[in-house]
C-alpha cells in the first residue's frame, strides 16, 4: 500500500467452518463440525470508519440475508472511480448501486 493509502478493513478477523455441500447447493452458510465435508471461510475484519459493507446478488444488486452468499460491496473515499481509459467497465463496476433501503 502506498504512503497515505486508505483501507477498508480493520483488524479482528474470525474463522468459521460451513458444511460445503450446503453452502454450493443453497449458497447458505451454515456451521459445520470440519471434516472432508467443512470448508473454513475468514473474514476480512469489521469495516473501519467510513466504510460501508454489504453482501449482494450481483445480477440483482439485491442485499442477501444473512447466512447469504454473494459479492462484497464496499462503498467508500477509497473505492477507485473506475479503469483508467474504459469508462463504460468503470460505470458499471465501480458505480453499481444497491437496490435495497440501506
Amino acid at each position: 500500500m502506498a504512503r497515505g493509502g486508505a483501507g477498508a478493513t480493520a483488524w479482528g478477523t474470525n474463522q468459521l467452518t460451513v458444511d460445503r455441500r450446503w453452502l454450493e447447493a443453497a449458497r447458505k452458510v451454515r456451521p459445520s463440525p470440519g471434516g472432508a465435508d467443512g470448508r473454513t471461510l475468514v473474514s476480512c475484519g469489521a469495516p473501519m470508519a467510513g466504510v460501508e459493507v454489504a453482501v449482494v446478488e450481483p445480477e440483482t444488486a439485491a442485499r442477501v440475508g444473512d447466512g447469504g452468499v454473494g459479492e462484497v460491496w464496499l462503498r467508500s473515499a477509497c473505492v477507485t472511480a473506475g479503469y483508467f481509459g474504459r469508462p463504460e467497465l468503470g460505470a458499471s463496476v465501480f458505480q453499481a448501486r444497491r437496490r435495497w433501503p440501506p
